[in-house]
């Protein structure tokens, strides 16, 4: 996975991620979820999906320069059901 900034591109992997504890997800009330790290490095965040609640959470990626680059990620849930 990767993001843009402005016009960087930036690998969100183990070469260009800081530690376990560079990644963070705060979800719409503050409260932080640290990931699970895989033993070949990639970083899993365990969750009924992304809409458990409507809101705007957070990811937080600390790099080994010392930046750290905020995403911002606005969650609506929905509900699908299947036609009959």
């Amino acid at each position: 996975m990767y993001l843009m900034v402005g016009d960087e591109r930036i690998d969100l992997n183990s070469a260009n991620l800081k530690s376990v504890k560079s990644v963070v997800r705060i979800d719409p009330k503050g409260n932080k979820v640290e990931p699970q790290v895989t033993a070949d490095g990639i970083y899993q965040f365990v969750h009924n999906g992304w809409g458990e609640e409507s809101g705007e959470y957070t990811m937080r990626y600390t790099l080994k320069d010392g930046r750290i680059i905020v995403a911002k990620i606005n969650v609506v849930s929905f509900e699908f059901n299947a036609e009959e």
